[in-house]
């Protein structure tokens, strides 16, 4: 029974959080052309294979552009709290006391074109619970899921983002039960001026978590957000607050986590290069619950067809 109550009050579970900025990187649409000898031809003449030529890029599919999405993530909080990931993942951590955990996400990721991409994820995670000494690193869960653009921003109208994945921990021996977590998010992002230096964001997400066998029942977790952001050349700083809230967990007459509320605030600050793909991340989070709990996300893609 204590081993069903230590892994209710220990719980991790990775979460989607935000994908308007973070989720979908924009694909350069590569032109393929294959270059030809002609005799120079009239103006008007030159003008036509000039359209034609623009036509032919215009048409040109995007090439999928392939990377791994490798971000870090440190947390710490100094109470009953559950805490915010960074830009993709949220480290879900129940416990009676502070806590600090170091959490590696690695999803490979590929950008069909500009507006869809799925990935594959493995994460590992390390975690300290009071005076206790850092658990050994591990992989400890697998991630699969998908981002899209369903609509596309026109006049007064956002573009909208859907997403979701679904994810599952490996079948460790010390995890007293296994669990599939299911999410769904809501993005929008809403461009002020032509040239997309500025714009508004906002959201949210549901997510469900079943448990597999046994009397062990976890509530569903709420997000929404509002938010802001600015680019300046080749750097994008963005904030956002919203609100989470976990439903609690339950472990028949045995063991019971209440639920949580926690309100919170992120900023992001990301590099890009001409194609508007992140090259680095930085982001830093906090939550009240009514304790502090602070995030910290590194963000460093690999591409491998760039």
């Amino acid at each position: 029974m204590w081993r069903v109550f230590t892994t209710i009050s220990k719980l991790r579970i990775a979460v989607v959080l935000g994908v308007a900025l973070a989720c979908v990187s924009l694909v350069p649409l590569h032109a393929w052309s294959a270059g030809k000898e002609a005799d120079v031809p009239s103006a008007p003449a030159a003008a036509a294979e000039d359209d034609d030529d623009d036509d032919d890029e215009d048409e040109a599919p995007a090439k999928p552009l392939a990377y791994l999405d490798l971000t870090t993530f440190y947390a710490s909080t100094s109470g009953p709290a559950f805490l915010l990931g960074g830009p993709r993942v949220t480290s879900l951590t129940l416990t009676a006391g502070s806590s600090q955990s170091v959490l590696v996400d690695a999803p490979l990721t590929i950008d069909f074109n500009d507006r869809f991409s799925a990935y594959v994820a493995i994460s590992g995670s390390s975690f300290a619970s009071g005076p206790a000494p850092w658990t050994t690193f591990r992989a400890d869960s697998w991630r699969t899921g998908f981002a899209a653009d369903v609509i596309e921003q026109a006049g007064w109208l956002p573009t909208v983002t859907v997403s979701g994945f679904v994810s599952r921990p490996f079948d460790h021996s010390s995890l007293a039960f296994l669990s599939t977590t299911y999410s769904a998010a809501l993005d929008l992002d809403r461009t002020l001026d032509a040239e997309e230096t500025h714009g508004l964001i906002a959201g949210g997400s549901l997510t469900r978590i079943t448990v597999d066998t046994g009397p062990v029942r976890i509530g569903s977790i709420f997000m929404v957000y509002g938010g802001a952001y600015r680019k300046f050349d080749d750097w994008k700083l963005s904030a956002r607050a919203g609100f989470q809230r976990f439903e609690g967990a339950r472990a028949g007459s045995i063991a019971q986590v209440e639920p949580i509320n926690m309100p919170f605030v992120r900023a992001d600050l990301e590099r890009l290069d001409d194609d508007d793909n992140r090259l680095f991340g930085f982001a830093l989070a906090l939550g009240w619950s009514p304790k502090l709990s602070v995030v910290v996300a590194l963000s460093t893609p690999i591409f491998f067809n760039k």
